[in-house]
């Protein structure tokens, strides 16, 4: 989603977003529903982005994390915009108000083996990190952490790790 903040009369004062593609018919009006539509009120009070439909992406991921032990997959929420637009500042709102949201500044591979394995289910929210490939072919470090994070939205996928042990070294895997 690109972030773009600006101000001006495209709101035309009101705080609520109408007419949005993923509306739900009356009779199906849940808890679900509502957490969804006081979510998108709350970040839209808070402009950040250029295009309406980006309210309703964020207030929907938001949601859908709540019930992600239900799932068997889980989208990426990537956040991209010049700097100074808003892209840490939203990213931290919605950690805060997601499923057991973490947010973190760079990580290493091995941070999120033991952050995922020790307190999952997380929804984990990474700052300063480019999903750009082109990245990824110069800097190792990021061409790992690229591979996980590509591979990881799939529920029962292991990802297997060697770990020394006091009987020796084992396959662990992580989920």
């Amino acid at each position: 989603l690109t972030v773009k903040r600006q101000r001006g009369d495209r709101r035309n004062g009101s705080k609520k977003v109408a007419g949005s593609p993923f509306e739900m018919p009356e009779a199906v009006r849940t808890t679900a529903e509502k957490a969804w539509m006081a979510i998108k009120d709350w970040l839209w009070e808070r402009d950040w982005f250029s295009d309406p439909i980006y309210y309703d992406l964020c207030a929907l991921y938001v949601v859908a994390n709540y019930l992600q032990e239900d799932s068997v997959s889980a989208p990426f929420l990537i956040f991209w915009g010049d700097t100074v637009t808003g892209k840490s500042q939203v990213t931290t709102a919605i950690a805060l108000v997601s499923y057991k949201g973490l947010f973190t500044l760079n990580p290493s591979v091995a941070a999120i083996f033991l952050v995922v394995d020790d307190f999952k289910p997380l929804t984990l929210f990474i700052d300063e990190f480019t999903f750009d490939p082109r990245v990824a072919k110069t800097d190792l470090d990021a061409q790992d952490l690229f591979k996980l994070l590509r591979g990881s939205f799939t529920k029962g996928a292991v990802v297997l790790r060697v770990e020394d042990t006091e009987n020796g070294r084992v396959a662990v895997g992580y989920d």
